[in-house]
């Protein structure tokens, strides 16, 4: 999404162009969403809410381990506010002038660094 964020701040683009790159970045927040609400293991949704998942890990009883689990969207990735334009939601409104471009690129860049850390926590696997 930073790439399209930067891409949109190009001023040979044309409105069109402006509007397809609105359209990439809602259709990629949307499936943000859609993959924290659908993602489970052992029938719990593991991204769409804050919980304590338990887990077995012993043949005896109190062989257990916790593991604390936190609601990953596009809202706590802080990405919700991800926006190309000046003061507009993203998902609701297109890309209409360059300034409003350019601000989506500073939006973009600081939403995204951040996108990464619950997955870094994971390790290698989960990239």
């Amino acid at each position: 999404m930073r790439e399209l964020a930067v891409q949109s701040a190009n001023s040979t683009n044309s409105q069109s162009d402006l509007d397809s790159i609105q359209a990439e970045i809602t259709q990629r927040l949307n499936e943000i969403d859609r993959v924290s609400g659908q993602t489970q293991f052992n029938g719990v949704k593991v991204l769409a809410q804050d919980n304590t998942l338990t887990i077995q890990v012993g043949a005896n009883d109190g062989e257990t381990i916790d593991i604390d689990l936190k609601q990953i969207n596009s809202q706590t990735l802080g990405l919700d506010s991800l926006n190309v334009q000046k003061a507009y939601d993203v998902k609701d409104t297109a890309v209409t002038t360059k300034a409003y471009a350019d601000n989506g690129t500073t939006l973009d860049a600081s939403g995204l660094d951040d996108a990464d850390a619950p997955r870094d926590k994971c390790g290698p696997s989960a990239r």
